[in-house]
C-alpha cells in the first residue's frame, strides 16, 4: 500500500469489471445505509461497458441513487458519441433502471451557453459525490481535462467553487462539458 493505495492486477477485464460492480456495489449501499442515498459520477468511453452491465445486476437500493457524469461530449443523447446514451443503454438496467439519471447536457447549443444551466442543477441534485469512476484517454486525459486545452486550469481550480466546465478547444471535437476538479474531490 502507497498513501492508501493499493496495486491491484487483474487478469482479464471481465475480471476487473465484476470486482469493481461488486466493490461499488457494496461502497454505494453503504452511503445508503449511512446517508440515505448515494451518488455517483461515471466515465464514458469504450472501456466501461462491461463495468456498467456488472454494475446494474447488483442488488442495491438503486431508487436510492444518483448517477451522473463525469464528463459529456455536447451531441445529442442519441448519437453513438454520448455517454448519456451509453450509460442509459448499459448501466440503467435491470433495477439499475431505478436509479435518478442527471445528464450534463442540457438544451443550450453550446456547452458555454449551457454551462449555468447545467452548474445550478448540478448544485440543485447533488450535496456531495460519493465516488467518481474514472477512466483514462489515450492522450492521459481523464474526466475531460486534457492536456494543454485552455479550459484546463478552470477544470483543477478547487478554489472557484464551479462543480462544472466547459472545454472546447479547436482540437477537442465536440466541445463537451466536465466535472470539476471542486467537485470531484468533495
Amino acid at each position: 500500500m502507497l498513501n492508501g493505495m493499493q496495486d491491484l492486477r487483474f487478469n482479464s477485464s471481465d475480471t476487473l469489471a465484476r470486482q469493481l460492480a461488486g466493490d461499488l456495489a457494496t461502497r454505494l449501499q453503504r452511503c445508503i445505509e449511512r446517508r440515505g442515498r448515494a451518488c455517483l459520477a461515471v466515465s464514458g468511453g469504450k472501456t466501461p461497458v462491461s463495468f456498467f452491465q456488472q454494475l446494474a445486476q447488483q442488488q442495491i437500493e438503486w431508487k436510492k441513487v444518483l448517477i451522473t457524469l463525469v464528463d459529456e461530449r455536447w451531441v445529442d443523447e442519441h448519437d453513438p458519441q454520448s455517454n448519456a446514451a451509453l450509460v442509459r443503454e448499459h448501466l440503467l438496467q435491470h433495477q439499475a433502471a431505478q436509479a435518478y439519471f442527471l445528464p450534463l447536457k442540457n438544451k443550450a447549443a453550446s456547452p458555454q451557453q449551457g454551462f449555468m444551466d447545467c452548474e445550478n442543477t448540478l448544485h440543485e441534485q447533488i450535496d456531495q459525490l460519493d465516488y467518481a469512476v474514472l477512466g483514462m484517454g489515450s492522450d492521459g486525459h481523464t474526466a475531460s481535462w486534457f492536456p494543454h486545452s485552455q479550459a484546463l486550469p478552470r477544470c483543477l481550480d478547487g478554489n472557484s467553487g464551479a462543480w462544472c466546465c466547459p472545454v472546447s478547444d479547436e482540437q477537442i471535437t465536440p466541445p463537451r462539458m466536465t466535472l470539476t476538479w471542486s467537485l470531484l474531490a468533495c
